[in-house]
């Protein structure tokens, strides 16, 4: 995954993959736009 290496960006990056992992921890499925959030920000701020 490619995210902005800031303060945004990494907190961007810990909130999606913590819910990422609490989703796989309680058996639900993950979503396929669990990282949508860091790709948009990624466009936002253009990389």
């Amino acid at each position: 995954m490619n995210y902005h290496c800031d303060s945004e960006g990494t907190r961007l990056n810990y909130e999606a993959v913590g819910r990422a992992v609490s989703a796989v921890r309680a058996s639900v499925p993950l979503s396929a736009d669990w990282k949508a959030e860091i790709e948009e920000d990624l466009r936002r701020r253009g990389k």
